[in-house]
């Protein structure tokens, strides 16, 4: 096993990396509103399948009623395990949620860039991917995407959730270590 020479880019990116990890875990611990309308919908989401139920399809919007919301089955069956882990506390549990979701997803970007022989290269792709972290959009509903207001004032915590995989996925069809 080959051990690989850390270039000062590594480093100031490893430490960028860890920079918005820390910041983002201090909004969510600290300043996470989860009484917005869309963090509150996963959050009883989760909450109703930790009862036994699971909401279904409805066709009518905004009923203001669980049923309405769609959420991937993953995140419900995630939520209310997280939720029971806490104490039955859905608060504690999505806090929780979303702190892992988001190291998950520094860390399928950090290791998505560790795919490329060229530290130069390495790194751009880490910052360019890290860059839309922190993407400030004055109007959320116009260009979402997997920015920070995204996952804590836009609720898009499903799309962080396929980020993660799809950012893992590209790494090994990239690395080709693996037969197809």
């Amino acid at each position: 096993m080959r051990i690989k020479q850390l270039s000062l880019g590594d480093w100031l990116s490893a430490g960028l990396f860890g920079f918005s990890a820390i910041f983002a875990l201090n909004l969510i611990w600290n300043h996470l509103n989860v009484i917005q309308i869309d963090l509150g919908g996963h959050l009883a989401s989760g909450s109703w399948f930790q009862r036994g139920y699971y909401h279904q399809f409805q066709d009518a919007n905004f009923l203001g009623y669980v049923h309405g919301l769609f959420y991937p089955p993953l995140e419900d069956f995630l939520l209310a395990g997280l939720s029971w882990l806490c104490g039955n506390s859905p608060e504690t549990g999505y806090s929780v949620y979303l702190s892992l979701l988001f190291v998950g997803y520094l860390g399928s970007i950090y290791f998505l860039g560790a795919v490329f022989q060229k530290s130069v290269a390495r790194n751009a792709v880490r910052l360019l991917l890290l860059a839309l972290v922190w993407l400030r959009k004055e109007d959320s509903l116009l260009f979402q995407g997997l920015s920070l207001q995204d996952l804590l004032v836009t609720g898009l915590s499903t799309q962080f959730l396929g980020a993660i995989f799809l950012f893992l996925l590209l790494r090994e069809w990239i690395d080709k270590c693996r037969p197809r």
